[in-house]
């Protein structure tokens, strides 16, 4: 996940000067084929970097759904019987201290480990999709400004 937010920032930066450069030439007054060519490029660039990005959300957000089931199973096998809702909530919370009230039993620890292990996965999860929404709303905006 760190290989890809770190490759769409340098892709924002190479759009970014990609567009500067194409304001320059359009200052410069330089054939309007080429201009065109140029805004055409770039803006296909962006299309194309804004989708794969909206691809890459949803995988995450799907991925966030399985976890989300895992750990339910998980904490029912354990012998605490959770609602989506209560899962959801723990997930929320952004701390693993929740889960130990569930650990009763040295049987419960290894399920409690797992459980927590997921919890953590989503948090990352989550700080991942805030940043690719920040990385879309900037996109977006680029290509609004067009």
């Amino acid at each position: 996940m760190a290989g890809i937010k770190h490759r769409s920032g340098l892709l924002r930066k190479h759009l970014l000067l990609m567009k500067e450069d194409a304001k320059e030439t359009e200052a410069e007054k330089i054939g309007g084929i080429s201009k065109r060519i140029k805004q055409y490029h770039i803006e296909a660039l962006s299309k194309k970097l804004s989708d794969l990005l909206e691809i890459f959300n949803a995988a995450q957000l799907d991925y966030r759904a399985q976890v989300s089931k895992r750990i339910k199973r998980q904490l029912d096998i354990a012998g605490e019987h959770v609602t989506e809702e209560e899962v959801n909530s723990m997930i929320d919370s952004k701390s693993s201290e929740i889960f130990n009230r569930h650990v009763r039993s040295s049987e419960l620890k290894s399920a409690f480990d797992d459980a927590s292990l997921r919890h953590n996965e989503i948090l990352n999860l989550e700080a991942s999709i805030k940043e690719l929404n920040d990385l879309y709303n900037d996109m977006t905006f680029l290509i609004h400004t067009q």
